[in-house]
């Protein structure tokens, strides 16, 4: 008999196959058991396993300053150039007694006033005090939008003194009339009439001059009238110095 099959018996193969069962078990076992997921671990005991959050880290270390830059001073202007070019604190121009390089008295100077006024007027409507002019007197309008269309222009001294005044009007930017006269009373006038086209069309310009009292006064008066969406609108403005 072979060494081998003298060692061959039932206990032998039993005992074997006995280990071979028990090692293929616990394999099986593990590969059954491994937890590869939190998913597999109850939510109760998945808390319990959380533990505190750490102490903070100690707080790294401030880096180098950087090297210090240098200014480029190629554009820069020396204190002789900046005083050529610039005014100093306090200072005064050259020539700051000039306005726009004319001497100030070349330039007439006093007291003066400026106004204006724009308003529309329906047919045969007047407005009588549509504006006042200081120390000249009273402007007033009246439209007519029948037969000519015509926009009539007065004006009333108001001054206490004579006016001398003399007016031109300018329909399409030509001189079509001029008149000079004098309102020598108070509350003498003139008045002309202007035919008004659509948009515009009627211009006049006054002068006028008035002596009250010793002190003299100069006016320029510009009126513009125009027929637009049938009304009469007239627009108005002087200066005045005394």
């Amino acid at each position: 008999m072979t060494p081998l099959r003298r060692h061959l018996n039932y206990a032998n193969v039993v005992a074997t196959l006995a280990l071979v069962f028990a090692m293929s078990g616990g394999a099986l076992a593990a590969n059954h058991y491994l937890i590869n997921s939190t998913k597999q671990i109850k939510p109760s005991v998945l808390k319990k396993l959380k533990g505190n959050k750490g102490a903070r880290g100690v707080p790294g270390t401030k880096g180098l300053t950087g090297a210090t830059g240098t200014v480029n001073t190629s554009n820069f202007f020396t204190k002789t150039e900046s005083d050529g070019r610039y005014l100093g604190a306090g200072a005064k121009a050259l020539d700051s007694a000039k306005l726009g390089g004319i001497p100030a008295g070349e330039y007439t100077t006093g007291q003066g006033a400026q106004g204006g006024r724009w308003q529309a007027l329906i047919n045969n409507e007047e407005e009588a005090n549509f504006l006042f002019v200081p120390q000249i007197g009273e402007i007033s309008a009246k439209c007519s939008l029948e037969g000519a269309k015509i926009t009539t222009i007065k004006l009333t001294q108001h001054a206490g003194g004579g006016v001398f005044y003399t007016w031109a009007s300018y329909p399409e930017k030509a001189v079509s009339k001029v008149e000079t006269g004098l309102l020598q009373n108070d509350n003498e006038s003139f008045a002309q009439a202007l035919t008004s086209t659509e948009h515009g069309g009627g211009q006049m310009i006054i002068q006028a001059s008035a002596i009250v009292a010793g002190a003299d006064a100069y006016a320029d008066i510009t009126v513009s009238v125009g027929i637009e969406n049938g009304e009469c609108r007239v627009q108005a403005n002087y200066t005045v110095a005394e």
